[in-house]
């Protein structure tokens, strides 16, 4: 005891310098993390840490998380280094708030000591080893320095990034000790390089091993030390091969190097091989979990946009800082400056020691490759994170580098403050000058480090009171659940942010805080996650969950959280500025079949699912190579029940589907190829996902996935409202608006010396500027800025296509236009009471027909503008010779609109444009091949360009309405072997092409031979959505939705047809079945035809007694009705009950309708015969008298070419009814007032729809527009509402009119307006012909058709058998009473799993119903388990032998009776070499 307490006495005196240096480095990190000590949880971006830390380790230990259903991403490597925080946090009640505020002050401070130890180690090896007070305090700056700095106060939200970052130092120090003989000759008195390691090199050894099992907690570390260190070994090489190269010691120095090394991996896999080999195992095993990251330029990019030079110098070039950089103080800018002074001092006085500048130099490679894209080696960055296998990705945020790049920063600021520190100064006293030194470093450093500290840790980082409720919901879950919504579905579109209501920002005007799912971190429960280590259909899932939760498309909702395995669903109405949207999704949820509200524990409303699924046998499979809409689609179908049958995608993954299938299962088969070439094995398919280097589609092409959301915006903006949810077999997909690009990537698009043509002051002196549309709405003018004004830039988001509720105010002449060219704007302006801004650009032919448009929408949403740059670029159709630039917002009617334009500037690309094409090769062996392309036909395509191997292809890709995936047969190939190289050109409109396939001609005969033997022995079906399944020809659609409905819509006409080809493989009796409302009267009907070619083959036409005397199948659909309110800026869709409204969905089926194998065409003719409300004989004078109004219906008003002082009389107009319509003629006149004919009013329902549409032209008159008045019982008007209107110069062509309107609350009657000035000189007309008025749900609507095979029940009725599992981390055990046969594990599809059986091997990536795993067995039992199994296991058992194991090598390797038995072994081996060689000859 008194030795002990003597050397505890001794060592106190030895370092009691470092005990206080330290002590007060200790009480900076405490002060700086004091925000984190007040009570509550910390919830910002990615802390994926929840109330309680009870099941945190599942996320880390093993290689599934059952929790999540989910693989743990190799998160094993996390297990030391959490460790310890975790045990502290169970001492504590399993807290959360302890584990996560804990492991972020234990970063802070192990980063500190790291680098306090490994700059005083530097510094007792190169410079002295005795140690000042001056000395220390300068390395414990340096070392706050590292611990403190913006970077890792940034980078707290990627927690786990920093273990690796915190040990780092310790492990260059271990490095150091080993490598370099200087450290070594301190370490070992008398080494020298051709002696055996060492015992204390050995000791250094496993020291660098067991920091490298910290240090791959952030994986990323791993790969940075391995180059780091390997750079800084050749530098020691070449140092001291040439500081000792008199001695000729490279070659038993290189000797040395590699024996160390070889011993470093012996030791690194004893303590590191539970994780590496694991990582390893899981690439062998093709088991790795993939983060789906799409990586482009244009990705590297936005990780670059920020990496400026001074942003990096000043540790700020994170990508997404979350708030404004501009806002941080002059006090942090000049602390920054200074603080670098200081490091470059440190690097000037590097040169004395070569260590010190080894520091130096690196930090130049990593300053500049820190700058990513930004700068001068954007080639070289890009070429490396694209090209490097494996590990490129890691590289893609050079924000990332600046991690290594702080090594270089604290070491040398750490030189430079000592020779600060020790400089003697003449004038002032020494005691003095270093005190002052000292505390005006600290200053300095302070305000440096204060501005991050205020935003991050008294802001974002701040604990906040999570809600009781997250607790409380947990009592009363039972089994596995799912809540809703996830935050990537909850993101402000201002903000691009999902934040809770409770998770707010507290400082005062702090930015909103980004918060990730802590739902599901909380979860105490078994639950799905969706992150990036799950399948993505898992999310995809999810997305088509809630786009049906904000349409309120459909009431089968419940049967995805009953495909997920669920016993409940809980739903929590949380989010910042979502309340309106909540609240519906609420009102959806309750109105689910499968689902039941059982209880309200606060923000959380919890539901029951009917009849839950679990682990289960498959008695039916329904086989579909169509999208995850048939989740929905096929409930709605009598006998279909989730259970007894489920569903295979052929299209989730390439795999053979038709192995799975067995006598009476079901195979969906619309057209042939949709089957046949999903089942095309993966090594004749061409991917133009991986072909394609960008992100951008409007000026490039495109790459995306069709489950990101990204994919469905961009449908949107081409008018196609009804997204099929197809799959992509994890292919992802190419697309492209531009028909030509340019050619430069993305980064350098700014460094382009495009040509100006056009400027604010040549388009005013051509007369081109812009004028306002209504200048009664509108004030616009002119306004020039000097050069010195400094504007935000906002790079605007470019959206192609024709938004609707947008109103133009004001657009500019017709300028000239290049065809295929690209071109930049520039605009400057501001306004007041302007909403919305956006710009527009509309393309015309040489006969000045409109081609295209492109929206460039700018993110601001204020009603004041200030000053705004746009800033975007668009590139112009093939035929375009003139363009025309328009400014548009949202109009407000309360208020007048005023604008300012101060600047433009609109540059060409010319120089630069090449055709937009991308580039495929591969080997090809000799031989005929028959090609196919998957792409989207669409209402807004036009033509692509394929060339194989000198051959070229045409593909039109326009149809008439909406939007589908189709392959497209592209002919047959001949070619030799060797390389192949197939091109794809955008050669107009927008087009998306997702895989191309090239088969033998042999192969695919034999693949539809297969797909026939499998239809001979399964049942056909096909299921065809109205809205989505056909090509529409007819007129406008509602936007309203009803859930009743088997997708929400239908499609409802007064005439018009549905069409498309379908193929028939099997020649049988086949059955149709149309759902779909009657007619109001006996006349009206619907037509249903098969066509062979131009023969008719099958014709039945459905009047109203023969859809009455069909099934009912679903009625009171108008009870929930799903009104679409653009008006509603927050949310815009509402619920209505309009009971009258679709009352009935009928069921009609057509039977025995004998089809031979072939291709035919299906059409469905409308012929509703619904009566106009309005007709020509309605039409008359409008006398005011007819309607009560508050306020005169025209304002008078005074213009240069009318007159208030004139008037119009009854004689001065008249109307005739023709042959082919309605005639209005009117005199000449100056006056002001308005020429107006009325309809008689009509009898209407309010929120009722009415579709309005005639056609209509006119000469010589002004301002013809049309309007309905909306009135009560009194006949006083209580709404308007305008039919949308063409441009004045376009009224004097015949133009096609068709609205859908729908009266407010109280309205009984309304009336048609039709409106127009007269010409001041010449008598004017207006023409109308084919004018309709009918009340909208009487129309024939159409919701689905359903076309099978007629042999007897279509739905089998055999129950599915539950099955007894023992689930655990590493497998599951199943167990039955019979033969399992099919059956599907309720945990998220992954090639983690597999299932050995005698007949074959199965890995659990084979999906059912998109969500779960399917396999199958003929035993009793089945083991399905982690492919990893053992390799996880030995890992972890070679783990808690590692301490013991090392401490036998290093006694074998350095002691006496160890070099013994080693000289034994070795002249034993020498001895039997010579007879082995012998016995083998």
């Amino acid at each position: 005891m008194h030795s002990f307490r003597q050397h505890l006495k001794n060592f106190m005196h030895t370092y009691r310098k470092d005990i206080l240096v330290l002590s007060g480095m200790f009480v900076f990190i405490l002060i700086y993390s004091f925000p984190l000590f007040r009570s509550g949880m910390v919830t910002f971006s990615d802390l994926s840490f929840g109330l309680s830390s009870h099941r945190y380790l599942e996320e880390i230990y093993g290689a599934w998380n059952n929790r999540w259903s989910t693989t743990t991403l190799l998160n094993v490597a996390r297990l030391l280094y959490i460790l310890p925080f975790y045990v502290l946090s169970l001492l504590f009640g399993s807290s959360g708030p302890v584990l996560i505020k804990s492991f972020i002050i234990g970063l802070l401070t192990i980063s500190a000591l790291s680098m306090f130890a490994f700059t005083k180690r530097l510094h007792s090896v190169y410079v002295s080893k005795h140690f000042s007070y001056l000395s220390l305090i300068a390395f414990a700056i340096a070392a706050l320095f590292y611990a403190l700095n913006p970077w890792v106060i940034t980078r707290i939200q990627h927690i786990y990034l920093l273990c690796g970052y915190s040990v780092f130092p310790y492990a260059l120090m271990l490095f150091f000790n080993i490598f370099d003989p200087k450290f070594r000759e301190q370490l070992d008195p008398g080494f020298r390089l051709s002696d055996r390691l060492s015992r204390r090199t050995w000791i250094d050894i496993t020291g660098l091993s067991i920091v490298f099992a910290f240090m791959a907690a952030g994986i990323h570390y791993f790969f940075f030390s391995l180059i780091y260190m390997g750079i800084m070994v050749g530098l020691i090489f070449l140092k001291t091969s040439w500081t000792r190269r008199k001695e000729r010691i490279w070659s038993s120095l290189l000797w040395f190097y590699v024996r160390a090394t070889c011993a470093f991996g012996l030791v690194f896999l004893l303590f590191n091989g539970y994780w590496f080999l694991m990582y390893v195992g899981s690439i062998l095993t093709g088991s790795q979990a993939s983060q789906h990251n799409i990586n482009v330029s244009d990705t590297l990019m936005l990780f670059s946009r920020h990496s400026s030079w001074a942003n990096v110098l000043f540790l700020t070039s994170y990508w997404w800082p979350m708030f404004d950089l501009t806002t941080l103080p002059l006090t942090f800018w000049i602390g920054g400056a200074i603080t670098l002074l200081l490091i470059l001092l440190g690097a000037v006085v590097a040169y004395r020691q070569p260590i010190h500048l080894f520091f130096s130099l690196l930090a130049i490679p990593l300053i500049i490759f820190a700058t990513g894209t930004h700068e001068q080696v954007a080639d070289a960055f890009v070429l490396f994170v694209t090209k490097t296998p494996l590990i490129g990705a890691m590289f893609r945020d050079p924000n990332k580098l600046v991690g290594l790049l702080m090594v270089s920063y604290s070491l040398l600021l750490a030189v430079g403050l000592n020779a600060v520190f020790i400089r003697a100064s003449r004038t002032i006293p020494l005691k003095l000058y270093r005190g002052v030194s000292i505390v005006g470093t600290l200053i300095v450093v302070a305000c440096f480090f204060l501005p991050y500290r205020t935003v991050y840790m008294e802001g974002f980082y701040h604990p906040v009171k999570m809600p009781k409720e997250y607790t409380a919901i947990q009592e009363e879950v039972d089994g596995k659940w799912l809540q809703f919504p996830i935050a990537d579905e909850m993101t402000q579109p201002s903000t691009g942010i999902a934040t809770p209501r409770w998770n707010q920002n507290p400082r005062k005007g702090g930015e909103i805080k980004a918060t990730g799912d802590v739902q599901v971190y909380t979860s105490a429960h078994d639950t799905v996650f969706h992150h990036e280590g799950a399948s993505p259909t898992i999310g995809y899932m999810m997305t088509f969950m809630q786009y049906l939760l904000d349409t309120g498309r459909s009431e089968q909702a419940g049967q995805i959280a009953k495909a997920f395995g669920l016993k409940q669903f809980a739903y929590r109405d949380e989010y910042t500025g979502m309340k309106d949207r909540q609240d519906f999704n609420l009102k959806v949820l309750q109105e689910q079949r499968d689902l039941v509200q059982t209880k309200q524990v606060g923000l959380f409303t919890l539901f029951d699912l009917i009849t839950p699924l679990d682990t289960r046998t498959v008695p039916q499979l329904i086989l579909t190579p169509y999208g995850l809409e048939r989740s929905i689609s096929y409930p709605t179908l009598a006998g279909y029940n989730l259970g007894r049958q489920s569903i295979l995608y052929a299209t989730q993954a390439h795999q053979d589907s038709l192995s799975w299938m067995k006598k009476g299962d079901i195979v969906e088969m619309i057209e042939e190829n949709d089957l046949v070439l999903s089942q095309v094995p993966d090594e004749y398919y061409w991917k133009p996902f991986d072909a394609i280097d960008s992100a951008n589609a409007f000026l490039n092409w495109g790459k995306t996935f069709l489950a990101n959301n990204d994919w469905r915006w961009y449908l949107r903006t081409q008018g196609m409202t009804n997204p099929s949810f197809d799959l992509d077999f994890g292919d992802g997909i190419g697309l492209s608006f531009a028909s030509a690009r340019i050619d430069a990537p993305v980064y350098k698009l700014d460094g382009l010396k495009a040509k100006q043509v056009a400027s604010f002051n040549s388009m005013l002196e051509d007369e081109t500027f812009f004028k306002a549309d209504n200048p009664d709405i509108v004030d616009l003018s002119p306004n020039p800025m000097s050069k010195d004004n400094n504007l935000p830039v906002l790079h605007a988001e470019v959206a192609e296509g024709d938004p609707k509720y947008i109103w133009q105010v004001a657009k500019s002449g017709k300028l000239p236009a290049r065809p295929n060219n690209a071109y930049r704007f520039d605009i400057t302006a501001s306004g007041r009471g302007v909403d919305r801004l956006h710009v527009k650009v509309r393309f015309f032919d040489e006969k000045d027909r409109e081609l295209n448009q492109t929206y460039v929408v700018a993110p601001r949403d204020s009603g004041d503008v200030d000053a705004i740059h746009l800033q975007g670029e668009y590139v112009t159709p093939r035929n375009a010779k003139t363009m025309r630039i328009d400014l548009l917002s949202f109009q407000r009617p309360e208020r007048k609109t005023y604008w300012w334009v101060h600047d433009i500037k609109i540059f060409s690309y010319e120089d630069y444009m090449i055709p937009n094409t991308f580039t495929m090769t591969k080997d090809l062996p000799a031989g005929r091949y028959a090609g196919f392309a998957r792409v989207l036909l669409n209402q807004k395509g036009g033509q692509l360009d394929l060339t194989f191997n000198k051959r070229g292809v045409t593909i039109p890709t326009r149809q008439r309405s909406g939007a589908k995936l189709a392959w497209v047969p592209l002919g047959s190939f001949t070619t030799p072997s060797g390389p192949a190289t197939l091109s794809v050109t955008n050669t107009e409109g927008f087009n998306a092409i997702q895989n191309i396939v090239l088969i033998s001609e042999e192969k695919l005969t034999a693949l539809r031979k297969r797909v026939d033997d499998t239809l001979a022995f399964t049942k056909t079906l096909m299921v065809l959505e109205a809205e989505t399944g056909f090509d529409y020809t007819g007129h406008l659609q509602s936007e309203r939705n009803y859930p009743g409905l088997s997708f929400g819509k239908g499609i409802a006409a007064q005439r018009g047809r549905l069409q498309r080809s379908i193929d028939i493989r099997e020649a049988t009796d086949y059955q149709l079945q149309l759902m779909l409302t009657p007619p109001p009267g006996n006349d009206g009907r619907i037509t249903v035809k098969i066509r062979d070619g131009k023969q008719i083959v099958f014709e039945r036409a459905l009047s109203r007694a023969d859809i009455l005397n069909g099934q009912k199948h679903q009625q009171q659909i108008g009870n929930q009705t799903v009104t679409y309110d653009p008006l509603h800026l927050a949310f815009p869709y509402r619920m209505t009950e309009l009971s009258d409204v679709y009352q009935t969905l009928y069921d009609v089926k057509l039977s025995d309708i004998p089809l031979e194998k072939g291709r035919y065409q299906l059409e469905l003719s409308y012929a509703s015969k619904v009566p106009s409300l309005v007709d020509w004989k309605d039409l008359h004078k409008f006398d005011p008298n007819e309607i009560v109004t508050d306020k005169a219906l025209a304002a008078p008003e005074a213009a240069a070419n009318c007159a208030t002082c004139v008037s119009i009389t009854d004689d001065m107009f008249d109307a005739s009814e023709t042959e082919d319509g309605y005639t209005i003629d009117y005199e000449p006149t100056c006056s002001c007032d308005w020429y107006i004919y009325a309809s008689q009013k009509t009898k209407v329902k309010p929120y009722h729809e009415y579709l309005i549409q005639f056609d209509a032209v006119s000469k010589n008159v002004r301002q013809r527009h049309l309007k309905v008045y909306y009135l009560d019982k009194d006949d006083r008007v209580i709404g308007t509402d305008f039919i949308n209107e063409v441009e004045e110069k376009k009224k004097k062509q015949w133009n096609h009119y068709e609205q859908i309107v729908i009266p407010p609350k109280k309205t009984v009657r309304m009336q048609l307006h039709i409106w127009t000035r007269g010409n001041e000189k010449k008598a004017g007309q207006l023409r109308l012909k084919n004018l309709e008025v009918l009340p909208y749900d009487q129309l024939i609507l159409v919701d689905q058709l359903v076309l099978s095979e007629q042999s007897g029940t279509l739905f089998a009725t055999e129950p599915a058998r539950a099955l007894d599992v023992d689930a655990s981390q590493m497998g599951r055990d199943i167990n039955s009473d019979a033969p399992i046969g099919r059956f599907t594990v309720n945990d998220s599809p992954t090639p983690l799993f597999k299932l050995q059986t005698d007949q074959e091997t199965m890995r659990g990536d084979t999906a059912l119903n998109g969500v779960s795993q399917l396999y199958r067995s003929n035993e009793k039992t089945a083991h399905v388990t982690v492919v990893l199994r053992p390799i996880y296991y030995a890992g972890l058992t070679i783990l808690v032998l590692a301490l013991p194991l090392s401490i036998l090598l290093i006694y074998f390797m350095t002691s006496n009776l160890g070099l013994a038995v080693q000289q034994r072994l070795s002249s034993v081996f020498k001895q039997r070499l010579p007879r082995l060689k012998r016995k083998q000859k």
